[in-house]
């Protein structure tokens, strides 16, 4: 059977516009605090939850939202195959992956379809926070562990000898500070307080930095940190 509710709210003025936040999780704790987190931040406003990806295809017909928290399993489908059902009908969504599926093939399907951050569920609500305001900000939010798998899987790859050939580049010093601010985590606003410059300077010095190194997504990137150890884990 089928489980979702929908919360309605007046609409917000535009001197104080909040994060509009759906859920799609089937664990009734998580939602139980993902909505509390809601209910204690002004910034942000719950607009609907689903416990099944069906019930959530069909309320996200009706009330819009500003990101989507999923998770990836789920008793009627797979949280891979929402994320792409939802970009398919909204280009333009923010989803964050918030699951305890911690695998390497996991997360690199998550991020190539399109999803604009992963965390996992051993997060503290304060993360999850953070992670949800970047998000919502059009930048990406990956949680360190998820950096860690990705290293133990580079690092399982050169004992098999099946490491990833990345064209040779030389990036300028502060390309490279740029690229270790996203392995590291941070995001556009606090990479760019951090050296100085604006937030859309640090979008060209990543998209710079992805052409160079024939790169296509922030996980490839944290890869090849680790490889010329730009950051050690």
């Amino acid at each position: 059977m089928e489980v979702y509710f929908v919360l309605f709210y007046p609409l917000p003025t535009l001197c104080n516009m909040k994060t509009r936040i759906a859920i799609a999780d089937d664990h009734t704790i998580v939602r139980d605090g993902i909505r509390l987190m809601c209910l204690t931040d002004d910034a942000l406003e719950l607009v609907f939850e689903s416990a099944t990806v069906n019930g959530f295809v069909k309320l996200m017909e009706k009330n819009s939202f500003d990101v989507a928290v999923i998770d990836i399993q789920f008793p009627d489908g797979s949280g891979i195959d929402l994320a792409k059902t939802i970009l398919l009908k909204f280009p333009d969504a923010r989803l964050l992956v918030f699951s305890g599926m911690m695998d390497e093939e996991t997360i690199l399907k998550a991020i190539s379809t399109g999803v604009s951050g992963y965390v996992s569920k051993d997060a503290s609500m304060a993360e999850l926070r953070t992670a949800i305001s970047t998000v919502a900000s059009f930048e990406q939010f990956f949680s360190m562990s998820v950096g860690q798998i990705l290293y133990k899987s580079y690092v399982k790859k050169q004992q098999q000898g099946l490491s990833e050939t990345i064209p040779d580049a030389v990036l300028s010093d502060r390309e490279t500070e740029v690229l270790k601010g996203f392995a590291e985590g941070l995001s556009y606003k606090e990479i760019a307080e951090k050296l100085f410059i604006s937030p859309r300077t640090v979008e060209t010095h990543k998209e710079n930095i992805m052409k160079k190194l024939g790169l296509h997504s922030l996980a490839d990137m944290i890869r090849y940190a680790i490889k010329e150890k730009i950051i050690t884990l």
